[in-house]
């Protein structure tokens, strides 16, 4: 899980542009990291960045790397909100679904193209690990990673080409499509937990699903900028705040 998260970071991190304004940054760390004091996972340290697109979305690689869309930030109408989406990322990663949908994704494969994959993968992921620099840390909190050696890089060319396929669409899917229905309830439960701990109003949650519930109503989840996992409507949608709404009643 460890592996397959730091390769999704460092594919996002080559593929993407991320906001460079201290301020917004430095507040979601702080969020983020308040959060993740409750978390229970004093073995995960949870790293937060802030994609430059317009899209709405916000999701995990796994292994405590969140991202959040510049785009969402537009959307989310209190800091409560947005520690609802992080608390519910953070729950995605603690239980590591984005590994567990790779399994689910390719468990109907043929056998030793999944394995052999997946042993790339992972055996890229400990060659990668050690060849790279090590990251530091601004005052922010912002983690940012030194260029790698063109030599290591050109070296790991070939093995890097067997698990980009894999990783990358693994990646891809996790982020656009989503986790099954009894996953975003197993997030959602736990991102409520977190919530209480670390003092926010858990209902934050089941507002924003409402709200996109109208959105929905409305017709704007059509909108390209919307057809991302953590808008995804109809009965799924429904469902989530339903089993919410239960939830706060106990």
């Amino acid at each position: 899980s460890i592996r397959l998260a730091y390769y999704g970071d460092r594919l996002h991190s080559y593929t993407n542009t991320f906001l460079i304004d201290e301020r917004i940054t430095e507040r979601i760390n702080q969020i983020g990291q308040r959060l993740a004091n409750v978390a229970g996972r004093e073995d995960m340290e949870f790293v937060f960045k802030v994609i430059n697109r317009p899209q709405v979305n916000a999701f995990t690689v796994g292994g405590g790397f969140i991202f959040v869309y510049t785009g969402l930030l537009d959307v989310l109408q209190s800091e409560e909100e947005l520690a609802a989406v992080l608390a519910h990322e953070m729950a995605h990663s603690v239980n590591d679904h984005p590994l567990k949908y790779a399994y689910i994704q390719y468990k109907n494969a043929e056998t030793a193209r999944f394995v052999g994959e997946m042993v790339s993968l992972v055996a890229y992921g400990f060659l990668l690990a050690a060849a790279m620099p090590s990251p530091t840390t601004t005052p922010s909190g912002t983690v940012v990673y030194p260029a790698p050696d063109p030599w290591i890089v050109q070296g790991l060319g070939q093995l890097s080409g067997i698990v980009g396929g894999v990783a990358a669409n693994i990646i891809y899917n996790t982020s656009v499509n989503g986790y099954s229905r009894n996953q975003e309830f197993e997030a959602d439960a736990k991102a409520v937990e977190y919530l209480k701990k670390a003092g926010y109003d858990p209902q934050a949650l089941v507002r924003l699903l409402k709200r996109l519930k109208n959105f929905e109503q409305e017709g704007k989840l059509d909108r390209p900028i919307y057809a991302l996992h953590i808008w995804k409507g109809g009965k799924n949608l429904e469902a989530r705040i339903k089993k919410l709404e239960e939830l706060y009643a106990k």
